[in-house]
């Protein structure tokens, strides 16, 4: 079952394109035991319904979500709502995820659920082969993770054409460049979000 979480109340009412088919992934962390951590890819998809309840939209994924988790949902609706000028009213938004979420995946997770937020918006359906990772804070500024570095080794190991990460992440590329050498660099563009 899954639990929403409502939507901020805002001045302005945003529109949302309930037509919209958004995919994208998100690269989050996956525990392995003693072995530490290492990165994975999450499929996320959004999709929008209308409720007609005269009430700003909620947003509900499709797993149990810790309070940490929670925070890090309000944080990219909050950020969403300021980019688009207000929040939609009257539907209500399921984000599903084919990966299971792990504690230490809440500031990595922010970036990709604003990102599929962001996505109804637009008018017409936002499928991508962008996998991203970033901490997003109220205003919409992207932040840096903790445990890139395991994260970033992870995606280069599963050949990830191109990869979303946070401007501030660059010393791990020097790592992962020490460890694996240039060419995953060769078969992955990188773009560093701010």
């Amino acid at each position: 079952e899954i639990d929403f979480l409502a939507g901020p109340e805002t001045e302005n009412e945003a529109i949302l394109n309930p037509e919209n088919d958004v995919k994208l992934s998100a690269l989050l962390v996956r525990p392995m035991g003693w072995r530490g951590r290492v990165g994975g890819r999450a499929n996320l998809t959004a999709k929008v319904f209308e409720t007609k309840i005269d009430k700003p939209a909620s947003v509900g994924v499709s797993q149990h979500l810790s309070e940490p988790m929670k925070l890090g949902l309000h944080d990219a609706m909050a950020a969403v709502a300021k980019r688009q000028g207000g929040w939609p009213r009257g539907h209500r938004i399921e984000l599903d995820l084919d990966f299971a979420l792990h504690q230490n995946d809440r500031r990595a997770s922010t970036l990709p659920m604003a990102m599929a937020l962001e996505g109804l918006f637009v008018d017409r359906s936002f499928q991508s082969e962008i996998v991203v990772m970033g901490d997003l804070n109220t205003d919409g500024k992207v932040l840096p993770v903790p445990e890139s570095g395991s994260r970033l080794a992870g995606a280069f190991d599963r050949k990830i054409k191109v990869l979303g990460v946070p401007a501030g992440s660059r010393e791990q590329f020097l790592d992962i460049a020490v460890l694996k050498g240039i060419e995953p660099f060769v078969r992955t563009q990188v773009i560093e979000l701010e």
